[in-house]
């Protein structure tokens, strides 16, 4: 994520919190998501969940407080685009490309 003009200000382990209330929303997210996949299709749930990713990249936020907020709606926000992605290669292809076109992805996750 472009770290905004209050990040840069940010001083010991308040980076390691921005992060680690990212990881969290993403996490709590994901599992509420593949919830919502079975009951409303990719196609429409993604771009939904996309357009408020980019409400929430809009707002202002001065203070780390709000800072924080935001990097856990963030990750809440990111966390179905990974469990949509596999839900619609799970469904297009067969297992074997599946396999083939997940596991390089996986590892190479960076937080």
């Amino acid at each position: 994520m472009l770290m905004c003009r209050a990040c840069k200000n940010i001083h010991g382990d308040e980076y390691n919190l921005f992060n680690t209330l990212w990881a969290v929303g993403y996490a709590v997210g994901m599992i509420p998501s593949q919830g919502i996949l079975t009951h409303i299709r990719p196609y429409l749930w993604l771009p939904v969940v996309e357009d408020i990713w980019t409400i929430l990249k809009l707002c202002r936020r001065q203070k780390h407080q709000q800072i924080y907020a935001m990097y856990l709606l963030f990750g809440i926000a990111e966390s179905p685009f990974y469990v949509g992605g596999m839900t619609l290669l799970g469904s297009w292809y067969s297992t074997e490309l599946a396999t083939i076109f997940t596991l390089p992805r996986f590892p190479s996750r960076n937080c």
